[in-house]
């Protein structure tokens, strides 16, 4: 280890400390390009607090060698935890737990893939919210002027809204199978899984028409429409027969309610006799 980068082991670690340490280590090395801060620890609107992250964006000519080996990390504290996985915008990141729980997520881009990336709409829109440069060596980091963040995407279209009701009504009859046969992880899994993304990609579609969102489920209690909300409470199962065939039925009547008002609101046929059959088809398994 570089003792340059040696740490007062009796500081306390914060993620205002790596952050510091990462600039100076970013600063000194050649192939680090830019370093910046996004995230809720940049955000103008629902700006981090205690339990936030420290979400870094390391642009280097050599991503690779950052994400493959994790030596680097330990230059900015005692390292507790660390693996890579997919970015939800595209690239990869190292995530580290730090002995004390300060927790740190490194994407890692080189400026070709950043300068790529950075033309999403999604990512424009991230950024919009706020960020902090540390390290700009080949200025990267430059945005047009957003006056407010972008839309989570594009509107969407009838084969959009078909596209995920059926998906979504098709694992409804297939996870009502799984637990009439005993597979209760296996059906749990689906109904607080998979469908609840389908769900709530569909809560979104409907509210985003008139109403700002959030990517993933972020602060979804605070901008989903309170008709919907009401829902919450009862679409996510505990482990058990009975738990998991009430969450399935009241996701089936919260997609319903969701997707009537977004097919609705697009001017689109709303196709109800798909959810009657689904119905019909889930109360003959379970002997209803």
């Amino acid at each position: 280890m570089d003792e340059r980068f040696c740490r007062n082991e009796e500081e306390p670690l914060t993620h205002d400390l790596v952050m510091k340490r990462v600039a100076v280590w970013a600063r000194e090395n050649e192939f680090i390009r830019g370093l910046v801060i996004i995230g809720s620890r940049a955000r103008k609107e629902k700006s981090g607090d205690q339990w936030s992250d420290l979400d870094l964006i390391v642009c280097t000519w050599s991503p690779d060698v950052l994400l493959e080996r994790g030596e680097w990390i330990s230059r900015f504290g005692s390292p507790l935890l660390t693996f890579t996985e997919k970015t939800p915008l595209g690239g990869k990141e190292r995530r580290v737990l730090y002995k004390n729980g300060v927790d740190v997520d490194f994407a890692c881009l080189s400026p070709e893939e950043f300068e790529t990336l950075k033309k999403k709409p999604e990512v424009r829109s991230l950024f919009a919210r706020g960020y902090s440069v540390l390290v700009d060596k080949d200025r990267l980091f430059s945005f047009p002027e957003e006056k407010k963040p972008l839309p989570q995407g594009r509107f969407p279209s009838e084969e959009d809204l078909m596209q995920m009701t059926n998906d979504f009504l098709f694992h409804a009859v297939w996870t009502a199978k799984k637990l009439k046969r005993g597979e209760l992880w296996e059906a749990m899994s689906c109904c607080d899984g998979y469908m609840k993304s389908l769900l709530l990609g569909m809560i979104r579609y409907y509210t985003s028409l008139g109403k700002e969102t959030w990517h993933s489920a972020r602060f979804v209690e605070q901008w989903a429409p309170p008709e919907l909300k009401s829902f919450f409470t009862g679409i996510f199962a505990s482990y058990g027969y009975k738990e998991i065939k009430s969450a399935l039925y009241n996701s089936l009547d919260l997609f319903s309610l969701a997707g009537e008002k977004a097919f609705a609101s697009l001017g689109v046929s709303w196709p109800e006799h798909l959810f009657r059959v689904t119905r019909q088809l889930m109360d003959d398994i379970f002997g209803v």
